[in-house]
């Protein structure tokens, strides 16, 4: 059985385990596919209202797609949450549309929290990345 490693970070630092407490600066960016700015990196990242580690339960039950000249993947998927929580702008580096569409909908069936900037809720992009 083959192991699935799933890390989940804001577009430039790492979200999980980033400590809530303010940094020096939340840094934005002009977002070119979405036509408007988007945090990059915030004082307390977005995340899943049930926990990171259910959502990662929920990842690995998903067929992983086999490749014939490896057994492993990488594979990013870039979101963004909105600062009511939403998610949007889904998008995934696999050829695979089932395996993709299978990871969206997941990520789709969790309700997120958005990131927060100076104490306010901001749109935040997130790379979650699965390697096997």
């Amino acid at each position: 059985m083959r192991s699935l490693i799933i890390i989940l970070t804001t577009w430039t630092t790492l979200a999980v385990g980033q400590v809530a407490k303010p940094t020096a600066e939340c840094k934005k960016t002009f977002d070119t596919l979405e036509h408007r700015e988007i945090y990059t990196l915030v004082d307390i990242p977005p995340g899943v209202t049930r926990g990171l580690p259910e959502l990662y339960s929920e990842l690995v039950k998903i067929k992983q797609p086999r490749s014939s000249e490896t057994d492993r993947i990488s594979i990013l998927i870039s979101f963004i949450v909105e600062s009511n929580g939403e998610i949007d702008g889904l998008s995934t580096n696999t050829n695979d549309t089932e395996f993709a569409n299978e990871l969206l909908k997941c990520l789709r069936n969790f309700e997120w929290t958005p990131g927060r900037c100076n104490g306010t809720k901001v749109t935040t992009k997130l790379i979650l990345t699965i390697k096997s």
